[in-house]
C-alpha cells in the first residue's frame, strides 16, 4: 500500500521527491524555525496554549522511521515552545494501545506514517477497519519494520477529540490525494474522493479541520495554531508550500458541511506538465479559527451518554427500528439545539431543547417524506446561562431500507476427526449488504423433515461446525437481519447426502502393495497401507465434496493427493501419537460433478486408507 515508495529498489523517493532534495528541505525548514524563533515579537508566547493536549505519533516507516522521528520531534518542540501538554508515540511504541491511551481529548494530532488510502489500486471497495486512518506498530511484535492498519472505523468508534480539533496527516500517502511514486497521477475525482474518505474518521472523532501534507514540514502550522486567530482556510492558504494556481475546492461528501480543497503543483514528469501533483489538502469546518482550536474554556458545558440509538434506521414502517432516539445530560443548564444534515449539508430537521438533559427523536423524514438511504449527520450544540458554549458534537446516523442479500448457504467436507456414523461439515454464507452489522439466524432440514434452528457461536456467526449422520440428507437455509432492522427471505443451500465408502470397497482401485488390518477404532472395522513409493489408490465418484480418511501414527510416511490427476498437495501423515479416522484431506467444487482422487505413497513410511467421505448433491 502507502509502503511501497519506501522499498522500491534504488530510490528513496516519495512522489517523484528524492532523499536528497527532501534532507535539503527539511534543512532549510529547521534554519527558517530557528531564525523564526529568534523574533518574539512575530510568535508570543499564548497564555491560553496551557494545558492544550497535542499528540505526535510516527508510524513504522521501515529504514526511514528514523527520520520521521527527527521531524516529529521538531513538531512536538513547537508545540512545547507554547507551554502545550505534548504526548510523543513513536514507534516502535506507537501501538494502538499507546495511541488510544493518549490521543483522547487532543486538539492537535500530527501523524507521521505510512497511508494507506482509498481508491487505491489494491481493492475496489472501502474497508474502512483498514483505510484511512493509522498505520502502528503491531502489539505483538513491535519494530520500525512491520505495521498494522487501523481504519477510519477504529478513529471514529475508539477517539474522541478535543472539541474544534485539528489533525495534521504528515507524508502519509493518498491522505493529500497522491497517488505513490511508482502510480500514475489520479485524477481530479479520484483525488477528492481520496482526500475526503481520510477526513471522514477524524471527523467523526472530533476534529473540525484536516490538514494532508504530503512533503511540507507540519511545524510552521502548528505555530500558527498557537499564535494567530486566523481561520483554517487561511493558515492553509497562507502557506510558504501554498502554490494556488490551481486549487480545486468543493463541499465534503464524507463529512457534510465540511469544506475541502485541494491544491496542486505542476507535475513536470510529464509532458506537457499538468497540474495534477496532489501533494496539500484541507478538509475544515467553515470559519474554524486557531483561536477557537486553543480555546479550552473550563466552564464550558459537556455532554455526557450521547449517542444516536439506534446508529441504522429503516424509516419503512414495520414498526422495527423506524425511529432513531436521542439522549444525553449536560453538565449544567444549557439552551441546547439537535439538528440533522443531509449529505449536502442541508438542514432537515431542528429541535431545541434548554436544562441538563437532551432528548429528541428523528423518523427519518425531511418533514414531509421519508429521505433516501444514506448516511446523515447529528450535529448538536448547546449554550448555558453564562454564554459558555459546546459542541459542535457531530454524530453519524444512516438510513438503510434495503435488505441485506445473503449467499449461500454452501457445505462442504473438512479436516478434523471423523465419527464412527458421521462425517465432519462446514456450512458458511455471506451477506453482501448489511449496514450496522448483519445477525443470523440458521435452519435446518433433515431427510425433507421440518426445519429446525441451528446453535451458532454468535448471531453475527458466518459458519458453523457439524457431524452429519453418513447417508441422511441434509439441508440448510439462512436469513439476515441487518444493523437497521432490514430481513432478508431466507436462502436455500442445495440438499445433501453425507455418504462414506470404506477402503473394502470394489468403487476403491489400488495399484501397488497395500496391506489389510483390522481394527475396531478404523471406520468400518479395517484400514489398508502401503510402503513402497508409487503405491496408489483411486476412487471415481460424482459428489460436491471429497475427503480422504487415514490414519496418522509414528511409523507415517507422505503422500501426494491428486484431484482429476492434477496434483493439489502432499499430506505427511507421521505423528508422535496415533489419530484414528483423521480426514486428512479436503476438497469441494462449488457443483456437483464426477471427479477422481488418487493417493501415491512416496516410500518413506506407512500411507494408509481408512476410507473417502463425500458429499453428494439431490
Amino acid at each position: 500500500m502507502g509502503q511501497l515508495w519506501h522499498r522500491m529498489r534504488g530510490r528513496s523517493t516519495h512522489h517523484g521527491r528524492s532523499a536528497i532534495a527532501r534532507r535539503v528541505a527539511v534543512s532549510a525548514l529547521a534554519a527558517l524555525l530557528a531564525v523564526v524563533g529568534a523574533v518574539p515579537a512575530l510568535f508570543p508566547a499564548v497564555a491560553s496554549a496551557a494545558g492544550i493536549k497535542v499528540v505526535v505519533i510516527v508510524g513504522p516507516v521501515e529504514g526511514l522511521t528514523p527520520t520521521y522521528r527527527g521531524w516529529a520531534e521538531k513538531v512536538a518542540l513547537t508545540a512545547e515552545k507554547y507551554g502545550a501538554d505534548v504526548r510523543r508515540i513513536y514507534s516502535p511504541n506507537a501501538t494502538w494501545t499507546n495511541v488510544l491511551n493518549n490521543i483522547q481529548g487532543a486538539s492537535i494530532v500530527v501523524y507521521m506514517g505510512h497511508g494507506n488510502g482509498f481508491p487505491s489500486p489494491y481493492s475496489s471497495t472501502l474497508n474502512p477497519d483498514k483505510v484511512d486512518g493509522f498505520g502502528l506498530n503491531t502489539s505483538t511484535s513491535p519494530s520500525d519494520y512491520t505495521h498494522a492498519y487501523y481504519g477510519e472505523s477504529y478513529i471514529a468508534r475508539y477517539v474522541k477529540l478535543a472539541a474544534n480539533a485539528v489533525v495534521f496527516l504528515s507524508h502519509a500517502c493518498y491522505a493529500a490525494g497522491s497517488s505513490e511514486s511508482w502510480d500514475v497521477d489520479p485524477t481530479v475525482d479520484v483525488a477528492k474522493q481520496r482526500v475526503d474518505n481520510f477526513a471522514a474518521g477524524f471527523v467523526s472523532a472530533g476534529a473540525r479541520a484536516v490538514f494532508a501534507l504530503a512533503h511540507a514540514d507540519p511545524s510552521p502550522y502548528v505555530a500558527k495554531l498557537f499564535t494567530s486567530t486566523s481561520t483554517m482556510k487561511t493558515i492553509f492558504e497562507t502557506a510558504s508550500d501554498w502554490n494556488g494556481t490551481w486549487v480545486k475546492r468543493f463541499a465534503s461528501i464524507r463529512s457534510p458541511g465540511f469544506d475541502a480543497e485541494l491544491d496542486p503543483s505542476l507535475d513536470t514528469r510529464l509532458d506537457p506538465p499538468q497540474p495534477s501533483y496532489y501533494l496539500r489538502s484541507l478538509v475544515t469546518y467553515p470559519g474554524l479559527t486557531a483561536a477557537q482550536v486553543r480555546s479550552l474554556d473550563p466552564l464550558a458545558p459537556t455532554l455526557s451518554g450521547f449517542a444516536p440509538q439506534p446508529a441504522y434506521v429503516s424509516p419503512n414502517g414495520d414498526s422495527v427500528k423506524d425511529t432513531v432516539t436521542f439522549a444525553g445530560t449536560w453538565s449544567a443548564s444549557t439552551a441546547w439545539r439537535l439538528s440533522v444534515q443531509k449529505s449536502d449539508g442541508a438542514l432537515l430537521t431542528t429541535t431545541t431543547g434548554s436544562g441538563t438533559g437532551l432528548s429528541a427523536s428523528w423518523a427519518g423524514d425531511d418533514g414531509s417524506a421519508t429521505v433516501p438511504d444514506g448516511v446523515y449527520r447529528v450535529v448538536v450544540d448547546a449554550t448555558d446561562g453564562g454564554g459558555h458554549v459546546s459542541g459542535p458534537y457531530f454524530f453519524p446516523v444512516t438510513v438503510d431500507m434495503v435488505d441485506p442479500v445473503v449467499k449461500g448457504p454452501a457445505s462442504r467436507l473438512i479436516s478434523t476427526t471423523m465419527g464412527g456414523s458421521t462425517v465432519p461439515v462446514k456450512t458458511t454464507w455471506s451477506t453482501t449488504d448489511g449496514g450496522g452489522g448483519v445477525a443470523y439466524k440458521l435452519q435446518r432440514q433433515v431427510n425433507g423433515g421440518s426445519w429446525s434452528g441451528v446453535s451458532l457461536a454468535s448471531t453475527t456467526s458466518a459458519k458453523v461446525k457439524q457431524s452429519l449422520a453418513i447417508g441422511d440428507t441434509y439441508r440448510y437455509r439462512v436469513r439476515a437481519t441487518d444493523g437497521a432492522g432490514n430481513t432478508s427471505a431466507y436462502r436455500y443451500g442445495p440438499a445433501f447426502r453425507s455418504l462414506r465408502t470404506q477402503e473394502t470397497s470394489s468403487a476403491v482401485t489400488y495399484g501397488g502393495a497395500w496391506t489389510s488390518v483390522s481394527n475396531s477404532s478404523a471406520s468400518g472395522g479395517s484400514y489398508r497401507y502401503a510402503t513402497a513409493a508409487g503405491a496408489w489408490a483411486s476412487y471415481t465418484f460424482t459428489g460436491s465434496s471429497i475427503a480422504w480418511v487415514a490414519i496418522t501414527s509414528t511409523s507415517g510416511g507422505s503422500a501426494d493427493v491428486f484431484i482429476d490427476g492434477v496434483l493439489k498437495t502432499t499430506i505427511e501423515l507421521s505423528a508422535s501419537t496415533t489419530g484414528w479416522r483423521r480426514v486428512v484431506y479436503a476438497y469441494d467444487w462449488s457443483s456437483q460433478g464426477s471427479h477422481t482422487i488418487k493417493v501415491v505413497a512416496n516410500g518413506d513410511g506407512r500411507v494408509y486408507l481408512d476410507a473417502f467421505a463425500r458429499l453428494y448433491r439431490v
